[in-house]
């Protein structure tokens, strides 16, 4: 899983999990907060455009267009799209041709 700047963790110690936590024999659960995506202006990055379709996932566009599973949260940040559940088939979606820029951008 990536790690982002300002990265936040939470403590969850929360009753619905009382008894999960007490079968594990822990009192609470250290878990990463949700990464906001706030994307990049794309006057700065050149994109390719690709409609998403059944099958699709981001691990897999990575892979299709850099060759490495790695540059999925890329995909994800510059179309303020964190997992795959928030891509419908046929949403036109933006893929960064140079990923490492986007890295360097936000400091991973």
């Amino acid at each position: 899983m990536p790690k982002y700047k300002n990265e936040k963790n939470a403590i969850n110690s929360s009753d619905l999990y009382q008894e999960l936590f007490e079968n594990r024999g822990i009192k609470f659960a250290r878990q990463r907060r949700t990464f906001v995506f706030t994307g990049l202006d794309f006057d700065t990055i050149q994109v390719s455009e690709y409609v998403w379709r059944q099958g699709d996932s981001l691990y897999k566009l990575s892979n299709l267009f850099y060759g490495t599973l790695d540059f999925w949260w890329v995909i994800a940040f510059v179309n303020k799209k964190p997992t795959d559940a928030h891509y419908n088939y046929g949403d036109t979606i933006f893929i960064p041709k140079d990923p490492m820029l986007i890295v360097e951008a936000i400091g991973r």
